[in-house]
């Protein structure tokens, strides 16, 4: 078994609408390194633990990684699963939702699985379970209690992730938007650099590839021969600018399309501003509206339990005011 880590949120989620009810919900973070799980009821996140994916071990290992985390985090409080409205979890790819199961993502593992039909057989459950993409989940936690409260009810926001991967999602009035198919929203795998490096998606030069941490430090050892961490080779001031002029031509590209009112930054990369700092400038020289002011962009506001409590606003009724 895994180990799990364990601490108390300092996270102010506001008052939840019951909706003329108690309510208690389970949110569950599934992303590439680590699987995050919230326990929340009255009002408050009454426990979070994490554990490690591991998803080179395979979907079957991911899944017992998950259920043991649920039976830890259940035993940890001394509840069980009846006293839950139902459990939402974030993925590390396109879901569709029709099916709920993920379409395409990094974490290839998860690909055309019964995620949510094999999660019950091993919790011996009915419960009900939604799952979205992780920066859905991400963008949504943003919109309603982050970042989107300083906007109107009808914003449009983009909240990317530049972590493991780079991915994307889209609210507008605080509700998800998924697309028909579960695509919306997958601007890492927009182009970047025409004739650009191989991806996983079956296209070349991904956004991707080259913004992501994972992307940076593949690249440099592309270069160099040797491998870095990526905050570490964005010490270079060369690529550190050039990182920039990346980030400014993919945020340019998704304000021509989407015209949002903000963007919002998450994952690992962006707990350092001096990635992006100046990217606004880049956007404003980019941008086709010229002669108005750009989108804001944020550094993410909730933090590493965004993805968790968007996957926790995924059942229905159960919301986060304000």
């Amino acid at each position: 078994m895994p180990p799990f880590f364990f601490w108390k949120s300092s996270v102010n989620i506001g008052q939840i609408d019951h909706k003329g009810k108690e309510m208690a919900v389970i949110g569950l973070d599934v992303g590439g390194t680590k699987i995050e799980i919230a326990l929340i009821q009255d009002n408050k996140i009454i426990l979070q633990k994490r554990t490690p994916t591991e998803r080179h071990k395979g979907y079957a290992h991911i899944i017992s990684n998950i259920t043991s985390l649920i039976q830890a985090a259940l035993e940890e409080t001394e509840m069980n699963l009846h006293q839950f409205s139902g459990i939402g979890i974030g993925l590390p790819g396109s879901v569709d939702p029709s099916t709920m199961k993920m379409i395409n993502g990094n974490t290839q593992a998860f690909i055309d699985q019964d995620l949510i039909g094999d999660l019950k057989r091993n919790l011996d459950t009915d419960i009900n379970i939604q799952c979205a993409n992780d920066a859905n989940c991400f963008a949504l936690a943003e919109s309603v209690i982050g970042v989107g409260k300083n906007y109107s009810n009808e914003a449009v926001g983009v909240g990317i992730i530049i972590g493991t991967g780079c991915g994307s999602g889209i609210t507008i009035g605080r509700k998800i938007f998924s697309g028909s198919r579960g695509g919306a929203g997958e601007a890492g795998h927009t182009t970047l650099h025409e004739n650009g490096r191989d991806c996983y998606c079956g296209k070349n030069g991904c956004a991707e590839l080259y913004l992501s941490g994972r992307g940076i430090e593949d690249q440099y050892f592309i270069s160099n021969g040797d491998r870095k961490k990526a905050t570490d080779i964005l010490e270079d001031n060369k690529l550190l600018e050039k990182y920039k002029k990346d980030l400014g031509k993919f945020i340019s590209n998704l304000t021509n399309i989407l015209d949002p009112d903000y963007f919002v930054l998450g994952g690992g990369l962006s707990k350092y501003p001096h990635l992006y700092a100046g990217v606004e400038e880049i956007l404003a020289a980019k941008q086709f509206l010229r002669n108005y002011p750009t989108p804001k962009i944020h550094q993410h506001m909730i933090g590493d339990s965004a993805g968790v409590l968007g996957a926790a606003l995924l059942i229905e009724n159960f919301e986060l005011s304000q």
